[in-house]
């Protein structure tokens, strides 16, 4: 009743609901947690881990976005892909310090269709942001991002019509 009554919802709102299996065509659970997927822009980075987001789940959203890129990641232990790495912009990557962070970044980088840069933070639990309109929203109760201020800096625009090719807000 309340699946129906949320799906009727989204539906009002305009969005797309697609429908996920409780079970695979091969009779094994699906699990799939949005802490576990990161979408860059470009492609899609799916987290595989133990007592989360399974193979399964990967698949479903590889077939759901089947026009994007998307990578599954092997993840070390029970932490959730968004705590070892986040996206601060289209390019830029926040990384933990941990050695099972180093790990992610490294298979990350091995699979990526796109190459990405990275600013490490020293503890992963800073690593969680999260873009939206160029803004960085993050934690501040961790004393590493208690002045973590980042400014997405102005990208050249080719369509525009300026002289000097910025895009100056306009």
């Amino acid at each position: 009743m309340i699946r129906f009554q949320i799906n009727n919802l989204l539906n009002q709102l305009a969005w797309q609901v697609v429908e996920t299996p409780q079970v695979s065509e091969y009779n094994k659970g699906i699990v799939l947690e949005g802490s576990d997927v990161l979408y860059t822009g470009k492609e899609v980075f799916v987290g595989i881990r133990k007592n989360g987001t399974n193979m399964e789940g990967a698949l479903i959203v590889a077939r759901t976005f089947s026009d994007l890129a998307v990578v599954p990641i092997t993840l070390p232990g029970n932490q959730s892909l968004r705590h070892y790495v986040s996206l601060i912009s289209a390019d830029v990557l926040a990384v933990g310090s941990s050695k099972e962070a180093k790990q992610v970044v490294q298979r990350m980088e091995r699979e990526a269709t796109f190459r990405y840069k990275t600013l490490t933070v020293k503890h992963d639990e800073a690593v969680d942001c999260l873009n939206v309109n160029d803004y960085v929203i993050y934690r501040q109760d961790i004393s590493e991002t208690a002045c973590f201020v980042i400014s997405v800096p102005k990208i050249p625009n080719p369509s525009r019509t300026d002289p000097d090719g910025w895009n100056n807000g306009g």
